[in-house]
């Protein structure tokens, strides 16, 4: 049992690499997750928590899978603009 510490310090002491980060924006840029998974892909909900377009990259890890956007409201999908795949 383990008191004390956030799960993602634990996990992080213990060398685990997140699930997803994020970069850039400003001091008040929020960006939120929760992810799942099936049988052969990764599906993560990405929230922008502020009422405002962000400027962000996103880093998932994961590998050998096709990133797409897909909108709750209108239920389309996009690729990406951009997308690169990395060790490390």
């Amino acid at each position: 049992m383990i008191w004390g510490k956030t799960t993602r310090e634990v996990l992080q002491a213990d060398g685990v690499p997140e699930d997803f980060t994020w970069s850039g924006g400003d001091d008040q840029t929020f960006v939120d997750f929760i992810q799942r998974r099936t049988d052969d892909t990764r599906i993560y909900y990405v929230a922008n928590r502020n009422d405002r377009p962000e400027n962000v990259e996103l880093r998932f890890r994961v590998s050998g899978l096709q990133p797409e956007f897909w909108d709750p409201v209108t239920a389309s999908g996009a690729t990406p603009r951009t997308s690169a795949s990395r060790t490390g």
